[in-house]
């Protein structure tokens, strides 16, 4: 049934088979089985070498393979699904998904260490409740929800908005992601960007709308133009003020979608004015930084990335669950060490700096000194 059916079935032996794992040895292992295991393992070697489906694995091999970096699975949604709207009488179906979006780390839920560990989360959970009062009540009685509502700032003054004038003012928004007009890309720079990217593509049931969308993605290539849009993704919902990029990948056109900030996303941030450079300094410095690419030749001379996005994990969500793992397995309450494929990322290349002749002009052309951190 598992090789008719394409059924893989991974079987993980807790405290048994251990001759399986390389520092074990079968003869020590075997004395302390019992009868019951004695038979699993009998029925399990019969069936793994019946079927290659079936696998079998330790607990420390199951563990290893846990630790190995890997990247999430995550089934693509459509975000937006509906008209491109360049013009009120031209549009293109298209559906956006998301390219790229920021992960938090995972939280975790409270437990009182006053109660006994309980599977039900409810059991020993603790709950945070807000609770409000009156500035000049001295008994601080709490208030009725019914007796709160919000209040907006207006110049020095708060203006209080009741539930029914925010539902009677708020604007009833429908989906849509239509054209503003066009703009030269270099005026778009990439820090403007907002957020992760979402990716743009046809309609892939119609060839119309495949062919229509290619040739304007051809075109805008061609005269390096970018798109702004208003861009709305479901009813009701706030909407946004986007920016779609042509690209040309090795699935077809497609168009990049980032958010682009407007004047209420605009922060005054008051910095002092840096001390003007010379222009010998300018150079040696743009020597310095062409001396970090991140792009080698290697000795048959193909160009290879030494720091490939695509392999790079997120450190903070790797060390998380490589500790999470570690309060689970181990009994002491330290914190392990950082595994050494992360603390490769945050460390810089070595290589980059031996033998850099730039780093020796930098100390020359600037008045550069250590600096002694105590902590």
């Amino acid at each position: 049934m598992l090789n008719s059916n394409d059924i893989k079935v991974n079987i993980i032996a807790v405290n048994f088979f251990k001759e399986l794992d390389d520092d074990e040895e079968e003869e020590e292992t075997s004395v302390n089985e019992s009868k019951n295991q004695k038979l699993t393992k009998e029925v399990l070697n019969e069936l793994s070498e019946q079927s290659s489906h079936l696998r079998i694995f330790t607990a420390k091999m199951a563990s290893s393979i846990q630790k190995q970096f890997r990247k999430k699975k995550v089934s693509p949604i459509t975000k937006f699904r509906g008209p491109l709207i360049l013009t009120p009488n031209l549009y293109i179906d298209v559906a956006v998904y998301t390219k790229t979006s920021k992960v938090d780390v995972p939280s975790l839920k409270k437990q009182s260490l006053a109660t006994d560990y309980n599977a039900s989360i409810k059991a020993g959970s603790i709950i945070n409740e807000k609770v409000y009062y009156v500035n000049d009540d001295p008994d601080q009685n709490p208030l009725d929800t019914q007796y709160i509502t919000k209040a907006y700032n207006y110049g020095n003054s708060l203006v209080p908005v009741s539930k029914t004038d925010e539902v009677l003012f708020k604007n009833e928004e429908h989906k849509c992601l239509k054209a503003i007009g066009f703009s030269d890309s270099f005026r778009i720079p990439r820090h403007f960007f907002m957020g992760g990217v979402d990716i743009v593509i046809p309609n892939p049931e119609s060839a119309n709308d495949i062919e229509t969308f290619t040739a304007f993605v051809m075109e805008m290539i061609e005269t390096n133009k970018v798109l702004i849009c208003r861009y709305v993704a479901r009813n009701n919902t706030e909407p946004k003020l986007v920016v779609l990029t042509p690209h040309i990948s090795k699935g077809g056109a497609i168009l990049y979608l980032n958010t682009l900030p407007t004047v209420e996303d605009i922060r005054d941030y008051q910095f002092e004015s840096l001390k003007e450079c010379t222009i010998k300094q300018e150079e040696v410095v743009s020597r310095f930084i062409d001396s970090l690419d991140m792009e080698r030749e290697d000795e048959e001379g193909n160009v290879e990335e030494v720091l490939k996005p695509t392999e790079t994990f997120n450190p903070v969500l790797q060390y998380f669950y490589q500790c999470l793992e570690h309060k689970a397995l181990e009994s002491d309450n330290n914190l392990p060490s950082l595994d050494d494929a992360i603390e490769d990322y945050l460390k810089p290349d070595k290589s980059l700096f031996e033998n850099n002749k730039n780093v020796s002009f930098l100390p020359k052309m600037f008045d550069i000194k250590e600096s002694k951190l105590f902590f």
